[in-house]
Formats: C-alpha cells, structure tokens, sequence
C-alpha cells in the first residue's frame, strides 16, 4: 500500500492492540487491571488502573514508531539488522542478541 493511503487509514495496524482483563477486574466496581499487547511487534504491558493503561499505551504507540524510525533508516548491515531486530522483537526474544 503507498504512503498516501496509509496515512488516511482511520485505524492504522501500528495502532493497533488487544486489551485483556485480569480475572480480578471489576469495572462496574471501579478495578481496571489487565494487559495489552501491541499486534505488530507483540510488545505487551500489564495495568492497573486507566492512568497506568494510557502509560502503557503511550510507551508502546512511541516504542513502535521508535521501531519503523530505525527500521527506515538504518544501513543494511549485519550490524544493523541485529539492531533493528532488538527494537522490533519483544523484549528478550532475539536470539542474536540474547546472553
């Protein structure tokens, strides 16, 4: 898809999350907890609470934009595709770069 149509795209896939609930939330009782998982990079954050889900929305929309920011313009070296895999991976998921 170009440029132009993805960036009219009311929902775009970079934006795009599955929010579950713990067990234990209550929302007619107020309690908020769960966890939500970024679809594209598979990066997740718990929550407890809507402050805390609008944080961990917010670092994981900034994390993915961090992602094609690199992914866009970094060199096509071996170097840099390790790199690039360590943004775009979930936390601790490269093999490359696991010790």
């Amino acid at each position: 898809m170009n440029d132009t149509l993805q960036s009219t795209q009311p929902y775009p896939a970079d934006r795009s999350f599955v929010l579950k609930l713990h067990r234990d939330a209550d929302l007619a009782g107020g309690e908020l907890r769960g966890r939500i998982v970024h679809l594209i990079s598979y990066e997740r954050g718990d929550f407890f609470g809507s402050a805390e889900l609008l944080l961990t929305l917010g670092a994981l929309i900034e994390r993915s934009a961090t992602a094609r920011f690199t992914a866009v313009t970094t060199a096509a070296t071996p170097a840099a595709a390790t790199a690039a895999a360590d943004v775009l991976a979930p936390r601790g998921s490269n093999p490359a770069t696991r010790t």
